[in-house]
């Protein structure tokens, strides 16, 4: 019953959501191949994005509970060690190969990337993101498979480990962080970074409660494989609520002694967090001592390592320059001209 209550305040913003929705919206691409707000192709061909920006990959499947589960391994050139491994987590109807130019900036600097699809996301199969660990609750069961993963792919503890998250896999980051999923022999985290982390998320997002690429990004170029799906949040209702519950604790709970990086878009053009309020949260945590460095990029969407008119790039820039000082590494000092420091 007390689990009932706690959630019972995020009910209200989930029908709210659903409402909005409408069963009869075309989700898919028609005939004529134009684009409907379920697709996510970009121009570039599937392996024109593979060679150019995965050229060092290793996909493989996992079984995990009810689902195979696609993951990846993207590994700088050469036979020299990496320099630092880092765990990336994806969005929502998201899949880990829609970030080529950001695993492209760091392995070419020397970093080996793992990551993997969600549940229902790319092209993982079985069980759906809204019924996955069930028991326990979508956020917790990723948090356990993200960890998994990273086991699966360990080759040298002592390299410094970072996890990378954007939107949903941001929110996810930093829960793990605190700890939740961990287990017995989990490495230590050396740093976060968060791309508009999903802690304070729209009760309706994107266009009308569907997550659509025009709502996400300016860049219409960018190298996206595969469409978007799930894209329904609100459908997936146990995962929206466990979501919003893990979004209210992770801004409630000690935020993790650990070197973070948060990029924010534009509170008016973000449609799937609310900027100010992730601002207002990072700025109470930074006068309260935490290691955090933040920007916030005007005129940026959501999906801001693939935003148009320059931010993307500038953001990869800005996430590369933190995970090279992570490990020690210099960086080429170019100010930002489109973001800003908080």
């Amino acid at each position: 019953m007390a689990k009932r209550f706690l959630y019972a305040p995020f009910f209200t913003p989930l029908f709210m959501f659903l409402s909005s929705c409408s069963p009869s919206q075309n989700l898919f691409l028609d005939t004529s191949g134009s684009e409907t707000s379920a697709s996510r192709v970009s121009p570039m061909p599937q392996e024109q994005i593979l060679s150019q920006y995965f050229p060092n990959r290793n996909l493989t499947w996992m079984q995990w509970g009810g689902v195979n589960v696609r993951t990846g391994e993207f590994r700088p050139a050469g036979d020299e060690a990496p320099k630092a491994d880092i765990l990336f987590l994806h969005g929502f109807g998201d899949n880990m190969l829609n970030h080529g130019p950001l695993f492209k900036n760091w392995t070419d600097s020397g970093f080996r990337v793992v990551s993997f699809d969600f549940p229902s996301h790319g092209e993982s199969i079985g069980d759906s993101i809204n019924d996955f660990d069930s028991a326990s609750g979508p956020i917790l069961g990723l948090a356990k498979l993200a960890f998994a993963v990273e086991q699966k792919y360990r080759k040298d503890s002592s390299r410094p480990f970072l996890i990378a998250g954007w939107s949903t896999g941001g929110l996810l980051a930093i829960r793990m962080a605190q700890g939740l999923g961990s287990y017995n022999g989990h490495r230590d985290i050396d740093a976060l970074i968060l791309l508009a982390p999903g802690v304070f998320v729209r009760p309706i997002v994107g266009e009308n409660g569907t997550v659509t690429l025009k709502t996400l990004t300016q860049d219409a170029f960018a190298p996206h494989i595969g469409k978007i799906t799930p894209n329904r949040p609100a459908f997936e209702v146990t995962f929206a609520v466990d979501l919003l519950v893990n979004g209210r604790i992770a801004s409630q709970h000690e935020f993790p002694n650990v070197p973070t990086l948060v990029v924010l878009g534009d509170e008016e053009l973000d449609r799937y967090i609310f900027s100010k309020k992730t601002k207002t949260w990072v700025s109470t945590l930074k006068a309260n001592g935490s290691s955090i460095s933040a920007f916030e990029c005007p005129g940026a969407m959501h999906e801001l390592d693939n935003e148009g008119n320059g931010i993307g790039v500038e953001v990869r820039r800005e996430v590369l320059k933190f995970s090279r000082k992570i490990v020690n590494l210099s960086s080429v000092s170019e100010p930002v001209s489109i973001c800003r420091s908080l």
